[in-house]
Order: C-alpha cells, then structure tokens, then sequence
C-alpha cells in the first residue's frame, strides 16, 4: 500500500512539472518584471521607437540558413511541424522577425525605428540570467548607415540603467575587424563563421581553449595564433585601434578601424561613458555585419551581458532579394537578466501587489461596493473583501500583502460621512470623506 501510495504521489508531482528553463512568476515577481518593461518602454519611446508585435511562430526557412549551421542558435532552434506539414520554428529573437516584418512592408519607409518586448526561445544551456523561454525587448532601425545610429544605442542604454542607479560597461567591437584579421592570417572564408564564434569564446576559455576548438573545426593553428595575437592588443581604444592598423594592412579592417573611431567619438557626445573596445568580441550569430555591443553591469553576480546586439546591413535585404541593402542597427535588452540583476544587487524591493487601498466593509456591503468603485473610478487601485472576513483577518491580510492603506466602513462612520483609514504602516488612523481619501491616495 504504501508503495502504492508513493507512486501516485510520484505521478502527481510529475504532472505538475514545467519543462526545464522555464518559470512561472508570481504576483510578486511579476509586478517587478512589469516595472522594469516601463522603464524600458518609457526610454524606448523617448528615443523614437514605436512598437510591434509579431508571431511567436515563423517558417523556420525564415529563421535559419545552412551558413548558420554553426552558431549556437541554429542547434538551439525549437522545431515543429503543423498539420499541413509546414516546417515551423518558435522564434530564437526578435531580430529576424523585424528583418522580415521590414522586407514584407516597404510601406514603412526608412529609417525605420521600432521597439518590441517579447519572449523567445532556445533549447540551450540554462544558468542564472539564461533560460530556454526568456524575454527580450529589442530596439531596432532600419534604413541607416550612420554610425550615429549605432552611438545612440549607448546613449539608450546609458538612460536606461540611469533609470535603475546600476553602472554598466559597454563592451564594443566590429564584426568586419574580426574578418579582416581572419582573411589576413589567411583563414578560408567558409572557415570565418566557425572561427569567429570560437575566438568570441576568449575571454571565457583562453587562448588554449581557443586553439584546442578551432583545431577540430580543421583550422590551422598557426594561422589561429596569429589572429589571437592581432586580436590581443592592450592599451587605450584608440591605441588598440592604431596598433591593429599597423599590423593589419586589409580594407576590411581599416573599414572597421573607422567606423569604430565614429562611434566612439558620437558615444561620446552622446554622453556615454565606460565604453571598452575588445577586439576579440564577436558574438555567436551569423547576421552581424558591423559593429555589435555588449553590456555588463558592473558589480553584479550574473555575468551574462544584459545587453547584446549590433549592425546587420544585409539582413533585410536578403529577404527581399534583388541585390537591395537595407543597413540596420538594433539592439537587445534581456528582460530576465535584468530582473535578476536587480533582485541579486539587492537593488529593488518587490511590491506583493499592485492593491493600494483594500476596502473592509462592516456590515455595509452595499455601502462598500459603492466606495471601491468611487475609488476605482479616481484611478485608484482598491480591492475589497469577498469572502466576509473579521477586522482581523482583513487587517493580518492587507499586512500580509503590503497593502498601504484600508479603509474600515462601519455604520456609524458612513452615517458621519466619514470612513476610517488606516495607514498600515505607521498604524494611524484617519477619519476622512471619501473626496479627501481620494486626494491623499492620489
């Protein structure tokens, strides 16, 4: 029996699994996630976004090209197939969906600035700040090729982490430096996408782990240590940038080196601070063409950047064909690496609930009603008891969920005009018209 017993309970527990790398949150965690989108969103507009939405689903022939065979992406894609047969994919960012959205309306013209906050997902490795359902809140232009566009993304950022007192490191780089110094060491351009996704690994696994990886991708060493060596430059921005142009004779390179120097010197007008180039930076997808970002929090437990993106100029024209250029620029804001920074800093203090003022009728239901939804009407959040709880019991639950204010309404206070609130948390009490309640709440 009792074996019987522990198997049922072993059922039930597994019933009520979530798959691994994704969370329910709760009241408390969601109100803080929601405060963070507001910032986000308030930011995002000021600069000009607009937002969109688009499907969680894609044809997966739109998300994935055999070039992106080796970028941690394309194996982390979830795969589906509907009824029809079709070839689906939940989408792994909100980057190529823009690319698309942009190719399928010309209507839209350029440049085109635009933000959205929603999830995606990956079937890839799970850590503090990554998960396999997580949330990103992308801003993106398309349509301009000024480096200007690119340097705003720090003044963005910047505003951003001003608006949670956190300090940030921006983290840049050029996706064509990388590949100039690639093609100068003499490394095959078919071996480029597999090279640079090692050589972003650096700072993680060092230069043997570096040399260890690309020899079993076939790469030649000697022509691997070369680029490390290139790519391993110390000193200030500019002098890292003077001491690559000095080894480096590629016009790929000295196209980076300049378009580095302009953002750089627009970061700077901007207002951005804090900006560290790293030569080595190249992140894993394949669409990156120009410069690409990261940002880190400085101080702060999880080490994944809670900012990432940069240019990909031949995106949006490759969905619509016909040698069109289209230059785009966008980044993206981890909504679950920001959260957990907060929460980890010890930055934030949840609220329990959006409820301000929670409304105890005694013995005047009707009465009551009447009052949370003359609240309600000012643009008060209030709640009321339902289930006709003691004064007690409604007190130790407004306690419970800090709850700021309630209101006890007895017979002889509506008789006066007057109701009772209590300040929960100093404990005072007031007796007020509901005109004055409304005027202190608001």
């Amino acid at each position: 029996m009792k074996t019987n017993k522990s198997k049922k309970n072993v059922e039930r527990d597994r019933s009520l699994e979530t798959p691994k790398g994704v969370r329910d949150f709760l009241p408390e965690q969601k109100i803080l996630r929601e405060q963070i989108v507001d910032v986000l969103k308030k930011v995002f507009e000021r600069y000009g976004f607009n937002p969109i939405e688009t499907p969680a689903l894609e044809m997966l022939k739109t998300l994935v090209k055999e070039t992106d065979s080796a970028t941690d992406a394309f194996n982390e894609i979830y795969r589906l197939e509907d009824q029809g047969g079709r070839k689906l994919a939940l989408k792994y960012d909100q980057t190529v969906p823009f690319g698309r959205v942009v190719a399928q309306n010309p209507q839209l013209g350029t440049p085109f600035k635009r933000y959205q906050i929603d999830r995606s997902w990956r079937d890839g490795p799970i850590k503090l700040g990554r998960y396999r359902e997580f949330w990103q809140c992308d801003v993106d232009i398309a349509g301009a090729s000024s480096m200007i566009a690119d340097a705003e993304y720090l003044a963005i950022v910047t505003d951003v982490f001003k608006e949670f007192e956190i300090k940030v490191e921006f983290r840049i780089n050029n996706r064509k430096l990388v590949e100039g110094v690639l093609k100068y060491a003499g490394i095959p351009k078919k071996q480029w996408m597999a090279a640079t996704i090692i050589i972003d690994k650096l700072d993680k696994i060092g230069d043997s782990g570096v040399l260890d990886e690309a020899r079993q991708k076939g790469i030649n060493d000697d022509a691997m240590v070369k680029v490390l060596d290139i790519l391993s430059q110390k000193g200030t921005n500019l002098q890292i940038l003077k001491q690559i142009e000095s080894f480096v004779d590629d016009d790929l390179v000295s196209e980076a080196i300049s378009e580095l120097r302009q953002v750089l010197k627009y970061g700077a007008a901007f207002g951005a601070k804090n900006i560290k180039l790293v030569p080595s930076l190249a992140r894993g997808l394949s669409y990156y063409t120009g410069t690409i970002f990261e940002t880190y929090v400085v101080g702060s437990p999880v080490k994944s950047s809670v900012v990432g993106g940069g240019r990909f100029d031949n995106m949006i024209g490759d969905f619509v064909g016909k040698n069109v250029t289209v230059p785009a620029v966008g980044l993206s804001f981890g909504l679950d690496v920001i959260y957990d920074t907060l929460v980890s800093m010890k930055r934030v203090v949840p609220n329990k609930t959006v409820v301000k003022v929670f409304v105890v009728p005694l013995k005047t239901e009707v009465q009551c009603i009447k009052i949370v939804t003359e609240l309600r009407n000012a643009g008060i959040n209030a709640d009321i008891d339902l289930i006709g709880r003691s004064i007690s019991k409604n007190l130790q639950y407004a306690n419970k969920l800090d709850i700021p204010y309630v209101i006890l309404a007895g017979q002889s206070e509506l008789k006066k005009g007057k109701l009772n609130l209590k300040d929960m948390k100093s404990g005072k009490e007031q007796k007020l018209t509901i005109q004055q309640i409304i005027k202190k709440l608001k």
